[in-house]
């Protein structure tokens, strides 16, 4: 479930979450996510050309990096988790500029070992880290809830 807030968005994410990453010139959207402890979350990111999401960008062969960190200000050798385009990160789907007919999406593939962490919130983002062509896509915060089974 998505719940649009000025701008922003606040999603529980149960399996596969879709996140919309907005325009480059914008930052990319701010969006906080609420995950189970020790659950398996898989997070698809659409990326549009603009914040109007009328039309779709083309991802295929981009390099993509997932960082989640306890602070902003902490080096990156220091985050808790990054996943990477062929190591927790997939691009799959077919590309069409129109978004009722595009499929395409960028995964990013959480563990529930990777949920094993401290039960907080942490900051993440998702980066093209093509050489040149370096942008932000998405950001926010990843907050970390108990769950009622412990196994």
């Amino acid at each position: 479930m998505a719940q649009a807030v000025e701008g922003s968005m606040l999603i529980h994410a149960a399996g596969i979450t879709s996140i919309a990453a907005k325009g480059a010139a914008v930052g990319g959207i701010q969006t906080t996510i609420h995950v189970d402890y020790g659950c398996d979350v898989s997070l698809a990111f659409t990326t549009y050309t603009d914040t109007t999401e009328t039309t779709i960008r083309e991802i295929t062969g981009w390099g993509l990096s997932w960082m989640l960190k306890d602070d902003l200000s902490d080096p990156d050798a220091q985050a808790v988790l990054t996943k990477t385009t062929g190591s927790g990160i997939v691009i799959s789907g077919s590309y069409h500029q129109n978004p009722t007919s595009n499929t395409q999406r960028a995964t990013v593939s959480l563990s529930a070992a990777d949920m094993t962490i401290a039960q907080r919130s942490y900051w993440w983002e998702l980066k093209r880290t093509d050489s040149g062509s370096e942008t932000r896509l998405a950001y926010g915060l990843l907050a970390v809830g108990p769950t009622v089974h412990l196994s």
